[in-house]
C-alpha cells in the first residue's frame, strides 16, 4: 500500500477534526514555529495527529515518518491531568498494538479526543511552568525524567521567572493562549557522559544540550506563593482554611488519577477528604486537579484520621493538632542546620556553574518556592561558591604577576605553588608547580579543601599584592577590592558556623549580597566563567526565553548535590599547611627576601624552599621591576643553586661590592662550592641546536634528574637532550645551566666534547 505523506496527514481537513486543546496547542504552535510567526525560543517535537477513525493506513504512515522509538500520547477533549496513558513504542508492530489498545480506550472514555505521535525524546529532567501574568510572579518546577513533576516523583524544585513586564509570553499572546490559563510542559537532554564535558570532575557548562516544549495545557488559576511562617515547611492548600481529616488518599503516582477526577470534585467531596501526594509539587497533575475543584492537598510522607491542617499562608500548611499554631514571619533561620550542612558540601564539591544556585540563596533568604530544607541547603553551597570562586579567580588572575607586575618576586609564586600543592598541580597540568593557563588554577580549587579562615587569609594575601604594580587592564585596585570582600565572606561564614546567630547570619546575608558584585577592571568579577543572567536571575527571576536550558542544567547540578555527589569530585585537605604559610609570609618585606633567599633562607619554612626550587625561572624572576632586574642592587635573590638570573647577579654584585654590601650575608646559606659554580659558568666550545618545538615533560624530568645526581647520561644522551630542549621555554636558562654545569663536572671534559661533535680521539 503507499503510505500516506506528512502534509496529507496534517492537512487542514484532518486538522479541523482535531478537537483536544492538548494536541490543537503542540499543532498550531508548531505551525507558528516553522513560519516564523512567533520567535524561536523553544523547539516543539514534530508531532501528527491520529484520529479514532484512523486506519492501520494512517497509523503506518505515521510511523513511517516520525521513526522509532515514538511516542504515541492520548490527547482528551479537555485537560485531564494525566489520566489518559502515553507510551513509548519501539517499533511498527507495538505502534499498531498500542494504537489499538489506546483508541479502545478513548473510545470509551473521551470519544471526542484523539492520539498523537511524535518522536519519543530521551530526558534528563523535565519542567511545568506557570506563567507571569498580571500581579502573579510566575515559577518553574523542576523534576527528573519525562514525567517527574507532572507524575509527582523525584526531587522537585522551583525557579521563580521574571515579572510579566517583559516580553516572555509573547509567543503565548501571539497564538491566543491566555498566560492565566496555560500551563507549559517542556523536557530535556544533557549529555551526561564522560566526553569532555567535566574539567576535571568539575562542570563547565550550564546549559542543557537540547529543550523540547511537549505540552501547552489549560489549567485553573495557579496558586500564588508566600514565604512560609516560621516553623512551615510544608508545601500544600487547604481552601477552606483549615481541615480536620476525615478521610484520605495517598497518590502514589498517575494511576488513582481517574477515581479522582470521578469522585473527588466541588459537588461530591466529602468534608474532611484530603489529597496526600508524597513527591507532588505546585504544578503536578494532582495538584492541578484539586486547586480546580477546592480540595485540600499536602505533600507529605504521612497523614492520619484526625489530624488538623491549617493553611499557614498561600502554597503552605502545617500540622496544628493542639490548635496553638500561631503565624510569624518567615525566618531563614528555621533551616540554618541545612544551610550550614549546604556551606560544608560547597566546600567539598565545588564546581564552576553553581553561580546559577543564587536563586536558592535569595529563595531561602525570602521566599523558597521549594522544601525549605533543600533550598536552604543550595543556599548553603552558592555562599561557599562565591567565597571559593573570587579566591580562585584570585589566583588566576595573580599569574599575570610574572609579566605584567612590576614588584613580582618569587616568593608571592612560591607560596601560592606550595598552598595549591605538588600534588594538586600534578592532577591539573601534570607538572609539580604553576603554569600560567588560568584554568588549571580554577581547576586545582576544585581539588583543595582548606577551611574558611585559610581561605580568607590567601585572599587577604592576593588583595595585598593586587595594591600595586599593575597596568590599567590587569590586577590592581579592582582585583584587590574584590580580594578583600572575598576575604570578609569567607570570614564571616566561620563565624556562622561557629555562632549561628541572627546576627551572624544578617552579616553573612550583607556580605555574600556584596560578594556577587565584585569587579575587576572589565566588569563582573565572574565573567571568567559564569553569563551575569545567573546571578541576575537570583534577584528578578529567570528569563524563560533565554534561560530555559540553563535551569534544566541548574536542576541537573542540585540533584546531583542532593541526591549523587558519588559521581562529582571531592575536593581534600591541602597537602600543605596553609596556616603555617601565610602567617609566615604575610609581613614580610622585599627587604626582608632580600636578605634570605626564599630557596635558602634559614628561617623559612622547608616547604616554602623545595617549592622554590621546583618552580621555572619565570616565576622565580618576573619578567619587569628592579626587583627582577640582576643589573641592581635592588634584585632579590631565589637562591636556587642553578638560577642563571641569580649567577648574572652575582657576577655583577662581584664587579659593585658596594652597591650590595649584604651579599656576603647570604653567601654562606650556599652550599659549599656552589658560589663558585654560580661565578663562573661554564664556557662551552660547541653549542648544540636543537630543533624540537616544545620542551618535553620526558625531557625536563631527566634534567632534573641529572640536576638531582640521579641521572648520568652518555654524550649520546646528553646530546638528545640538549637537541630537544626550547629556546622559548621559560626553564631554557635554567636547564642550559643544570646541563653545562654536568659538562664542566666531567673528568676527560675533552674526550666527553669530541663524542658530542663526533671527533674521533687520535691514537
Amino acid at each position: 500500500m503507499e503510505l500516506i505523506t506528512m502534509n496529507e496527514l496534517l492537512s487542514k481537513e484532518r486538522l479541523d477534526e482535531v478537537k483536544s486543546q492538548k494536541a490543537l496547542a503542540i499543532f498550531n504552535y508548531a505551525k507558528a514555529f516553522k513560519t516564523f510567526s512567533i520567535p524561536h525560543d523553544w523547539k516543539v517535537p514534530d508531532a501528527i495527529p491520529l484520529l479514532l477513525t484512523d486506519t492501520m493506513l494512517q497509523v503506518e504512515s505515521a510511523g513511517t515518518i516520525t521513526k522509532f522509538p515514538a511516542f504515541l500520547r492520548t490527547c482528551p477533549l479537555n485537560p485531564r491531568h494525566g489520566v489518559l496513558e502515553s507510551v513509548k513504542c519501539n517499533d511498527m508492530k507495538q505502534l499498531h498494538l498500542e494504537f489499538t489498545r489506546l483508541k479502545g480506550i478513548m473510545q470509551k472514555e473521551d470519544p471526542e479526543g484523539c492520539l498523537m505521535l511524535m518522536p519519543y525524546i530521551e530526558a534528563v529532567n523535565s519542567a511545568v511552568i506557570a506563567l507571569s501574568h498580571g500581579d502573579f510572579q510566575g515559577y518553574a518546577v523542576f523534576g527528573p525524567d519525562h514525567d517527574g513533576v507532572t507524575a509527582g516523583h523525584g526531587l522537585q524544585l522551583g525557579f521563580p521567572l521574571r515579572e510579566e513586564k517583559h516580553s516572555d509570553n509573547i509567543s503565548m499572546k501571539a497564538l491566543g493562549y491566555s498566560p492565566a490559563e496555560h500551563e507549559l510542559e517542556f523536557v530535556f537532554n544533557i549529555d551526561t557522559g564522560k566526553d569532555g564535558r567535566r574539567n576535571r570532575g568539575v562542570f563547565d557548562w550550564s546549559k542543557a544540550d537540547s529543550e523540547w516544549l511537549t505540552q501547552i495545557r489549560g489549567a485553573p488559576e495557579h496558586t500564588p506563593v508566600a514565604p512560609p511562617p516560621e516553623g512551615v515547611d510544608t508545601i500544600g492548600m487547604v481552601p477552606q482554611g483549615e481541615v480536620v481529616i476525615s478521610d484520605f488518599i495517598m497518590m502514589s503516582g498517575l494511576e488513582e488519577v481517574a477515581w479522582l477526577e470521578e469522585n473527588i470534585t466541588k459537588e461530591k467531596c466529602p468534608d474532611g477528604y484530603m489529597v496526600v501526594e508524597p513527591n507532588g509539587s505546585r504544578l503536578s497533575h494532582i495538584y492541578a486537579h484539586c486547586r480546580g475543584v477546592g480540595v485540600p492537598y499536602v505533600i507529605a510522607e504521612s497523614v492520619n484520621i484526625g489530624d488538623r491542617w491549617v493553611e499557614a499562608s498561600s502554597g503552605w500548611v502545617v500540622l496544628d493538632n493542639d490548635n496553638q499554631f500561631e503565624p510569624k514571619p518567615y525566618n531563614p533561620m528555621a533551616f540554618k542546620e541545612d544551610f550550614i550542612a549546604g556551606i560544608h558540601a560547597g566546600n567539598h564539591y565545588w564546581a564552576k556553574q553553581q553561580g546559577w544556585f543564587a536563586t536558592f540563596f535569595h529563595q531561602w533568604v525570602s521566599l523558597p518556592l521549594s522544601e525549605p530544607k533543600q533550598v536552604a541547603y543550595l543556599a548553603g553551597v552558592f555562599t561557599t561558591w562565591l567565597a571559593k570562586s573570587i579566591m580562585a579567580l584570585g589566583l588566576g588572575e595573580m599569574r599575570h604577576a610574572q609579566s605584567l607586575k612590576t614588584n613580582a618576586t618569587g616568593s608571592l609564586f612560591a607560596t601560592m605553588t606550595a598552598c595549591i600543592g605538588s600534588d594538586v598541580w600534578q592532577k591539573v597540568n601534570d607538572t609539580p608547580h604553576l603554569d600560567s593557563n588560568r584554568s588549571h588554577y580554577y581547576a586545582a580549587v576544585g581539588h583543595l579543601l582548606p577551611t574558611f579562615n585559610q581561605m580568607s587569609k590567601m585572599m587577604t594575601f592576593l588583595a595585598k599584592h593586587y595594591e600595586k604594580g599593575w597596568s590599567n587592564s590587569y590586577g590592581g585596585p579592582a582585583w584587590a577590592t574584590s580580594m578583600q570582600t572575598g576575604a570578609l565572606l569567607a570570614s564571616q561564614i566561620q563565624n556562622f558556623i561557629d555562632a549561628p546567630t541572627d546576627e551572624n547570619l544578617e552579616a553573612l546575608i550583607v556580605i555574600a549580597n556584596k560578594s556577587e558584585n565584585t569587579v575587576h577592571n572589565n566588569g563582573m568579577l565572574f565573567n571568567k566563567w559564569l553569563s551575569k543572567r545567573a546571578l541576575d536571575a537570583g534577584t528578578h527571576g529567570f528569563n524563560l526565553r533565554e534561560d530555559i536550558k540553563n535551569m534544566s542544567a541548574t536542576y541537573y547540578m542540585a540533584s546531583e548535590l542532593i541526591n549523587d555527589t558519588d559521581a562529582m569530585l571531592k575536593a581534600e585537605p591541602p597537602q600543605n599547611d596553609w596556616d603555617e604559610i601565610l602567617d609566615f609570609v604575610f609581613k614580610k618585606t622585599n627587604a626582608y627576601w632580600r636578605k634570605n633567599p626564599i630557596a635558602i633562607g634559614e628561617k623559612i619554612p622547608s616547604v616554602l624552599k623545595e617549592t622554590a626550587k621546583t618552580m621555572p625561572v619565570g616565576f622565580r624572576h618576573g619578567d619587569k621591576g628592579s626587583h627582577n632586574s640582576p643589573y641592581g642592587k635592588d634584585f632579590i635573590m631565589c637562591g636556587v643553586e642553578t638560577c642563571s638570573t641569580c649567577a648574572t647577579f652575582m657576577t655583577w654584585a662581584a664587579n659593585n661590592e658596594s652597591e650590595v654590601p649584604e651579599l656576603q650575608e647570604i653567601h654562606h646559606l650556599f652550599k659549599d662550592g656552589a658560589i663558585d659554580i654560580m661565578l663562573t659558568p661554564t664556557k662551552l666550545d660547541v653549542w648544540l641546536v636543537g630543533s624540537v618545538v616544545q620542551t618535553r615533560a620526558s625531557v625536563k624530568q631527566q634534567v632534573a634528574l641529572i640536576k638531582a645526581k640521579e641521572f648520568f647520561p652518555t654524550p649520546e644522551e646528553f646530546k638528545k637532550i640538549y637537541a630537544s630542549l626550547n629556546t622559548d621555554d621559560l626553564d631554557y636558562p635554567e636547564m642550559v645551566h643544570v646541563m653545562n654545569k654536568y659538562l664542566s663536572k666531567q673528568e676527560d671534559k675533552e674526550e666527553f666534547v669530541n663524542a658530542l661533535i663526533g671527533n674521533k680521539k687520535e691514537e
